[in-house]
């Protein structure tokens, strides 16, 4: 199972509803367009 995170400390002007649908359509994209790569973190 993959695991991408990213972090913004903050989005100006923008609200909760609209940063979580931005999230939902990242998280998306990157599910969708990117090769699986394998990235072990000890």
């Amino acid at each position: 199972m993959a695991l991408h995170e990213e972090a913004f400390d903050s989005r100006p002007g923008e609200s909760m509803t609209r940063a979580l649908a931005w999230g939902v359509g990242r998280a998306r994209r990157l599910a969708t367009d990117q090769q699986p790569a394998v990235q072990r973190v000890a």
